[in-house]
């Protein structure tokens, strides 16, 4: 999915719902500080999944994710990759 940053610039997200985790692609990773980013946006990411699937019934049809046979809303994962193809200086 594509995620803004600042309204500067795009990355894409890959959301693993299985294993609670989001991937960040970034090609242009000297744009933001890894801090910054996390804290902007992927934590953004992390805290709202849970509740979306938990809003469209997704824990309903996927018992097997549940925790103490309740939703759970823990925040997923995050981890931003190193060692994409970067975008060159314009």
């Amino acid at each position: 999915m594509p995620v803004n940053n600042g309204n500067q610039h795009w990355v894409a997200a890959q959301v693993d719902i299985p294993r609670r985790h989001i991937t960040i692609y970034d090609p242009d990773i000297k744009m933001t500080s890894h801090d910054w980013f996390q804290v902007k946006n992927a934590r953004c990411l992390s805290v709202l999944f849970p509740y979306i699937l938990a809003a469209t019934g997704y824990y309903t049809r996927h018992a097997h994710l549940r925790k103490n046979d309740q939703p759970n809303l823990e925040p997923f994962k995050v981890t931003r990759v190193g060692g994409i193809p970067q975008q060159a200086a314009a």
